[in-house]
């Protein structure tokens, strides 16, 4: 089975709403189409890390070299927003 990485910007400023949010997207997903629907339900969830970037851009390539497959979604600080990073099962 293949993967994407994928990213979510999130504006809130707030980890637990921000979790809140994320997990609210995994379970609509997992609804829709299952634990293998290719959604962020099939990663285990999301941990916060105290990195910082100056571009979203920056923030998206470190997640994507820092994260895995059926692993934790990430999310780092850049521009003020939330980066949110994982590998998703296809």
């Amino acid at each position: 089975m293949g993967a994407n990485f994928s990213t979510l910007t999130m504006v809130k400023q707030d980890r637990d709403e921000v979790r809140e949010d994320f997990e609210a997207i995994q379970r609509e997903q997992e609804a829709e189409g299952g634990i293998y629907s290719g959604g962020w339900n099939t990663c285990i969830g999301v941990q916060f890390t105290e990195r910082q970037f100056k571009t979203i851009k920056d923030a998206e390539q470190w997640l994507e070299n820092n994260t895995e497959k059926r692993s934790w979604a990430l999310a780092v600080r850049a521009e003020g927003y939330w980066i949110i990073g994982g590998w998703r099962a296809e």
